[in-house]
């Protein structure tokens, strides 16, 4: 019972929105799957790292949560803020301009700035896997398992960004406003919660 709660937590946390699935959808539907790709692989390698870290160092962050998550909070409010910034005022200039291909380094980067996917796998690793498992591979195979579902949620998002791609280009105003508020929405519930 409890493999099966801990493959619907995190694969719930995963697919549901959020920054990773926000701007890999965004970056796919602009530049396409081959660009967007470093992108998507820096976000599943960004996983594995705070997956391993999270193991070794789950009780170390959950004795200093309080301190911890409200510099996460606040760090992440900021962030998400920026991000909608980014994806509402800078999209247009992608039709004048050469928009930049992400960067694997921007995928990973974004783990360590994202509370959701750090909240998903402090909570996935201290509540869920450690204490239920107790051979070292079965840990090893759940810390792959966080990361490989944080990478194909991300991709999927991005595959079905370029999929619908003529529709979203042509409502691409709409559909950069559409991300933004949700966002926001993300930015106001992590500093609310």
């Amino acid at each position: 019972m409890t493999i099966l709660l801990t493959l619907f937590y995190a694969f719930f946390m995963s697919f549901t929105p959020g920054p990773n699935n926000i701007l890999a959808m965004r970056y796919a539907t602009s530049l396409g799957m081959k660009p967007t790709l470093r992108f998507l692989v820096g976000i599943g390698a960004g996983f594995l790292t705070l997956s391993i870290f999270s193991l070794f160092f789950n009780t170390f962050l959950l004795t200093i949560t309080p301190v911890f998550y409200v510099i996460l909070k606040l760090v992440g409010f900021l962030y998400l803020l920026y991000l909608a910034y980014q994806m509402m005022f800078t999209a247009h200039k992608s039709k004048q301009t050469t928009e930049k291909h992400p960067t694997f380094l921007q995928g990973y980067i974004l783990q360590f700035l994202n509370p959701k996917t750090i909240l998903y796998v402090v909570t996935a690793m201290g509540t869920y896997v450690i204490p239920h498992t107790v051979h070292y591979l079965a840990l090893i195979l759940w810390v792959a398992v966080i990361a490989l579902l944080g990478f194909l949620a991300s991709y999927t998002w991005a595959f079905l960004g370029c999929k619908i791609c003529r529709f979203l280009v042509k409502h691409e105003h709409a559909f950069n406003l559409i991300m933004s508020i949700i966002l926001v929405i993300l930015a106001v519930e992590i500093l609310f919660s």
